[in-house]
């Protein structure tokens, strides 16, 4: 599961992702193809400034067994709006595994978990590309932690 976040983006309205270069938004509906993808979501503000996109593969084929880097596009309408290369480190101790909103959309709920075989203190969270501080955060060994950050 990937989870990324662009802040300060040209796109206006998404109309195709690409993940390493295959169609991740405009899957197939009537016959499925997991190949790539088991699942992707995309979510942009209203003046699309901000993206948040999902996604879940399980081909290790395609990623590798620990890909280092995904390198991502957003189409706008027929036209590129954004191209990165974002770096994936699944071997961290700490993970972001799921992350929703609430509030009508005003707070971000963020699941922490520690893979580490002792507890972790956190220092920091970044939220639309805003640091804040996690100081006061601890999670055990193979734990969650559950925290809520204002979105507005």
């Amino acid at each position: 599961r990937v989870h990324v976040t662009v802040a300060g983006s040209n796109c206006r309205n998404v109309t195709s992702v690409l993940v390493n270069g295959q169609e991740a938004l405009n899957l197939p509906v009537d016959n499925p193809d997991f190949k790539y993808f088991d699942w992707t979501r995309l979510h942009q503000s209203l003046d699309g400034s901000r993206i948040w996109f999902s996604f879940h593969s399980r081909n290790n084929d395609w990623l590798g067994s620990s890909p280092s880097k995904l390198n991502v596009t957003f189409v706008d309408n027929d036209a590129t709006c954004y191209i990165g290369e974002l770096s994936v480190k699944p071997d961290r101790k700490v993970l972001v595994t799921y992350v929703t909103t609430q509030s009508n959309g005003k707070e971000l709920v963020v699941h922490t978990h520690n893979n580490d075989k002792k507890s972790v203190q956190l220092e920091w969270i970044e939220v639309n590309g805003i640091r804040h501080d996690a100081s006061k955060i601890s999670i055990g060994s193979g734990q969650t932690y559950i925290s809520t950050w204002s979105l507005s």
